[in-house]
């Protein structure tokens, strides 16, 4: 009698928490694509059965991990909006996000399978980033988007390369680099004719020197 009571308070301890812990866990260390019931339950110390009976399927703990992940990504995300330049802060902390926790950066940004969407559908910084963006250059909402979009692809890339371990680049190197690629598209938005169609004309890049010249309040290589 005692020992099946034992057993009952056993797994009674199981709960949803602690297999979306475990089930997060094995993710995080292990990517998704042998991401499975029998591993997760062998984190938790269990069979499969408590895990659905807990859970309606596995679509279920997939997307509780999936929520986890996000939460990574965001605290990664607002530490790099607190440095000086939020906007550059937030590029280098999705570079980092992905070099720390390469895991989870496949998980959500390399691959439309584990999320089902793609990563821009779910992300909860976009709001947040591109204000940052339409702030940092100076430039209205639309101009915004399409400079943004732009250093999307180089920060995805410089993170692809960051999570593989392709190639070692120093987080400086990043740094320069990250800041010609804005300027130059800042600039080229503002004195482009598409800059002037969006813009009316005004010219809003009047201090830019060079490209990897000092712009006051924005982006520069030396800050």
């Amino acid at each position: 009698m005692e020992e099946k009571k034992k057993k009952r308070a056993g797994r009674n301890e199981i709960t949803r928490e602690r297999v979306i812990s475990s089930a997060f866990t094995e993710l995080k260390e292990n990517g998704w694509e042998n991401w499975n019931a029998r591993k997760i339950a062998k984190r938790v110390g269990c069979s499969t059965m408590p895990l659905f009976r807990l859970f309606k399927n596995m679509d279920e703990i997939r997307n509780a991990v999936i929520s986890e992940c996000l939460k990574t990504y965001e605290k990664y995300i607002e530490e790099g909006r607190k440095e000086p330049l939020a906007y550059r802060g937030m590029g280098r902390a999705y570079i980092r996000f992905a070099k720390e926790e390469p895991w989870i950066f496949k998980a959500l940004c390399a691959s439309e399978e584990f999320t089902g969407k793609n990563f821009s559908a779910i992300d909860p910084t976009v709001s947040t980033v591109l204000a940052e963006a339409e702030k940092s250059g100076n430039v209205n909402e639309e101009t915004a988007k399409r400079l943004h979009a732009c250093m999307t692809i180089f920060c995805h890339g410089a993170a692809m390369m960051a999570s593989t371990g392709a190639a070692s680049v120093p987080e400086s190197a990043f740094d320069s680099l990250m800041s010609d690629v804005f300027l130059s598209l800042k600039e080229f938005y503002s004195r482009s004719s598409y800059g002037e169609e969006i813009d009316g004309g005004k010219n809003i890049n009047d201090g830019v020197k060079t490209k990897s010249g000092e712009l006051s309040g924005n982006i520069s290589e030396n800050d």
